[in-house]
């Protein structure tokens, strides 16, 4: 197998050894911050030609499932799709427990070992799509060949070798940096990251009433709310008023009615 520019998959033991290693280097962020990025790259499964007109007229275009203006698809989207799970994952694991920071996030020290145990499933699952893209690559191929029959030759052509495919994908965790609310010329900027958090506490409160769709309680709503109040606890050090609004979605969730979860408000 080609060299996938993918990490081993760290255990729960491995990962809380260097956390625990890190925190030790650095004991001032026990209470603190590190600043974090999870990168991933991949094969579309596209390419950009100036052959189409070779194949197909103009009226046919549209005709042929796999081709647009200047792109074909050489490989069947199913192939992929594990892609778009991978970044939903990922993208809920930065609302649960980090808050923007540029490019990279946020995310408190003690949640680290939290955020990379998930971090590590979702690599697992990212390399798990990509060894059944490479265990039924032909098929895929030639199930977009099947989809643009007029294409086949093309698709031929331009579809990339099994081993540049495979050394296409990157998942990378960046090392955790220390965060500290200074600038390079020893300003405080402390309030800036103030308003960041209660602006992100504000919007994934929008979005957890958004989604209160029935006048009903069920177990995801408990869970993103209690997930909110976590989050809001973690990052306690760099604005007081978390503490507030921590007890205050504290005191919704004790008051939700209890039995059944499905069950109407009452």
């Amino acid at each position: 197998m080609a060299n996938i520019k993918i990490a081993a998959i760290a255990d729960t033991t491995q990962i809380s050894n260097t956390v625990k290693s890190f925190i030790d280097r650095n004991p001032e962020l026990q209470d603190g911050a590190v600043i974090i990025k999870v990168d991933v790259e991949g094969c579309q499964g596209r390419r950009r030609t100036n052959e189409i007109r070779q194949f197909l007229d103009e009226d046919e275009v549209s005709d042929q499932s796999s081709v647009s203006k200047v792109e074909v698809q050489w490989i069947s989207t199913k192939a992929l799709n594990f892609k778009s799970a991978v970044h939903t994952r990922l993208s809920n694991l930065k609302r649960k427990y980090c808050i923007p920071f540029s490019s990279m996030n946020i995310l408190p020290t003690s949640k680290l070992e939290e955020y990379l145990i998930e971090v590590e499933a979702v690599r697992e699952y990212f390399k798990e799509g990509i060894q059944n893209a490479l265990e039924r690559y032909e098929e895929y191929i030639q199930m977009e060949k099947d989809r643009s029959p007029k294409l086949a030759e093309l698709i031929e052509k331009l579809r990339m070798t099994k081993d540049d495919f495979e050394k296409s994908f990157l998942f990378q965790i960046s090392h955790p940096i220390p965060f500290t609310p200074m600038s390079i010329d020893g300003e405080d900027l402390g309030d800036r990251y103030s308003v960041g958090l209660i602006q992100d506490i504000a919007l994934t409160a929008e979005s957890i009433y958004a989604s209160c769709t029935k006048p009903k309680i069920d177990q995801t709503f408990v869970e993103k709310l209690s997930n909110l109040k976590d989050k809001v606890v973690s990052f306690m050090f760099l604005d007081d008023r978390a503490t507030k609004i921590a007890d205050s979605i504290q005191s919704v969730l004790n008051h939700l009615p209890s039995g059944n979860l499905d069950s109407p408000f009452t």
